[in-house]
């Protein structure tokens, strides 16, 4: 098997960068075939990926953070390759829902080892996801954090903390036409999460039921509220106990999502934004083979 570490150097603050020398290191004592590739550029990762994907027996290891995933997913798709990650992130979201805690040498010698399962990944009009996609406020606070993840004086892990404070003070809530398999929600909503994964925003726990081997997404709906009632949100997202507000949240399971808006919205896909008017999210059954570890 060849074993292919792309890294992208800027995750975590350069952190993914100093994890090169670790990966060489154990890499070359267990006697393994590697490569190790260092992204240049945004979408390079799913460059890399797709040209080795062409090869049979390759096993790729995002070394970075959720968008990193995100690319090296959208390089390897419907191919043979497995797939696994190496958080370097300031988020690592997707990896809460499937690995547990563990040291990061023990983590890349695991993974080295680990057998594979296909999971389900999800589609957002023409573009893949592995964890949670998002429409509303949330995306809106993603959005600002990267530009508070640039600056060196702010901790990265509270960049997503300043984003929701800086986000709310001009913040309102889209007007959006939600239809979910056979259900119908017109209605002003703050935000809306689709996904495989429980995690995002660097540990908000905003899908606690979700499953990447389900074959339906969880989805979270929130209503529109004041601005008070969502600073009292977002401690009880953080848990993921936000289902007791069942004035504004309401949960729901499907696999055809289409939703519709009038202006143009931030769409969330596994931390990267982009915006758009009609959104349509369809599951893809089994078709990546994910490392998982027996930890």
């Amino acid at each position: 098997m060849k074993h292919v570490f792309i890294v992208n150097p800027t995750s975590g603050k350069g952190y993914a960068k100093k994890l090169i020398p670790v990966i060489s290191k154990i890499c070359t004592h267990e006697n393994i075939n590697y490569i190790i590739e260092i992204t240049k550029y945004p979408g390079h990762a799913t460059e890399i990926a797709k040209n080795y994907s062409l090869e049979e027996n390759v096993r790729f290891y995002a070394v970075g953070g959720d968008g990193t995933l995100n690319e090296v997913l959208n390089g390897m798709l419907y191919s043979s390759c497995s797939l696994a990650v190496i958080p370097a992130g300031s988020g690592n979201d997707f990896i809460k829902t499937v690995y547990s805690p563990l040291t990061i040498d023990k983590l890349i010698m695991d993974l080295i080892n680990g057998e594979t399962k296909l999971i389900n990944i999800g589609k957002i009009n023409n573009k893949h996801f592995i964890n949670i996609s998002s429409i509303g406020i949330d995306a809106e606070i993603t959005y600002n954090a990267k530009i508070f993840k640039k600056n060196p004086l702010i901790p990265s892990k509270l960049s997503y903390l300043f984003s929701i404070f800086t986000t709310l003070i001009k913040y309102s809530s889209y007007n959006l036409e939600i239809y979910i398999d056979d259900i119908h929600i017109k209605d002003k909503i703050l935000l809306i999460a689709i996904g495989n994964g429980k995690y995002y925003g660097g540990g908000m726990k905003v899908l606690p039921n979700a499953n990447p081997f389900n074959n339906n997404f969880d989805i979270c709906v929130v209503k529109s509220m004041s601005k008070l009632n969502i600073l009292r949100l977002f401690p009880v997202l953080i848990k993921g106990n936000h289902e007791r507000l069942k004035d504004y949240v309401t949960f729901y399971k499907g696999s055809n999502i289409q939703i519709h808006s009038k202006e143009n919205v931030k769409i969330n896909v596994d931390g990267e934004i982009f915006e758009n008017t009609d959104i349509k999210f369809e599951i893809v059954e089994k078709k990546v083979n994910f490392v998982f570890i027996n930890s």
